[in-house]
């Protein structure tokens, strides 16, 4: 658990690319991990890699269609993109 707060902690420092790092090698640990995934997809975001970031965020909600910062983060993304219901 310290090392997930240490890999969140580069990214809300603005160092999206090292925090990115950093979780995708925490994901080889827990491939099913769906707050991991989500803090993937909000670097993806943060880094305007815009597919990645909602193809990451969609297998977070594969694996649990409830995950509530995942839905909301979907739903930020398509806002961004101008994706408007």
């Amino acid at each position: 658990m310290l090392r997930y707060l240490l890999i969140v902690h580069f990214s809300k420092q603005g160092n999206h690319s090292e925090g990115l790092r950093l979780l995708e090698i925490a994901l080889t640990l827990e491939p099913s991990n769906t707050q991991a995934l989500t803090s993937i997809g909000n670097c993806f975001t943060h880094l305007e890699r815009f597919g990645e970031a909602e193809k990451v965020l969609r297998r977070a909600l594969d694996i649990d269609p409830t995950y509530s910062e995942a839905l909301l983060n979907v739903g930020a993304l398509r806002n961004k993109q101008g994706k408007h219901l």
